[in-house]
């Protein structure tokens, strides 16, 4: 009998695991800067992590930090029109669907310009979760359309909208 008690908190701990799932996410659109094309820009697609995953901690891949990171799924930049199409899949041991988010940042409307160098806003848009497929192949494609970056205001959601005023997320490059 005590044996069997032993393996009620195993069980409970992987009962997570089992329900976990695969969520995929096909994202196109199309960016422009004052109704010009936003060309050569770089978009991403990440999942947000909600902690460390149990495939990380079995395979030891990662050190404990490391799971609380979001999880980049695809990266690719704008063509000459403004175009992009990414596609990626994640394991969330935790939900059933991952959240996804398209990332890209605002270099169109500065949010710092210095003599060599200018800073731009990031800007995360979340993929409903209707568009996130179960499974590695997603079977719909959530349509951005044409988005004008110069007037995109960014709003971010619970613990992050504490954390983003603390630290206002900007990325610098040369200009």
């Amino acid at each position: 009998m005590r044996q069997y008690l032993l393996l009620v908190p195993l069980l409970c701990w992987l009962l997570p695991v089992c329900h976990g799932g695969i969520g995929s996410a096909l994202v196109q659109g199309r960016l422009l800067c004052h109704k010009q094309p936003f060309a050569g820009e770089k978009v991403e697609i990440w999942a947000k992590a909600w902690g460390m995953h149990v495939d990380q901690i079995i395979r030891g891949s990662a050190p404990f930090f490391q799971g609380f990171f979001d999880k980049l799924l695809d990266s690719t930049t704008t063509d000459a029109y403004g175009y992009f199409a990414l596609n990626g899949s994640y394991y969330e041991a935790l939900a059933t669907k991952p959240m996804i988010y398209a990332y890209f940042v605002n270099y169109c409307e500065p949010a710092i310009r210095k003599e060599s160098f200018v800073c731009g806003n990031s800007i995360k848009a979340y993929i409903p979760s209707s568009f996130i497929t179960s499974g590695k192949n997603p079977l719909e494609t959530f349509h951005l359309d044409e988005l004008e970056v110069s007037t995109v205001e960014n709003q971010q959601f619970g613990l992050e909208a504490i954390v983003y005023s603390w630290f206002d997320r900007k990325e610098c490059r040369d200009e």
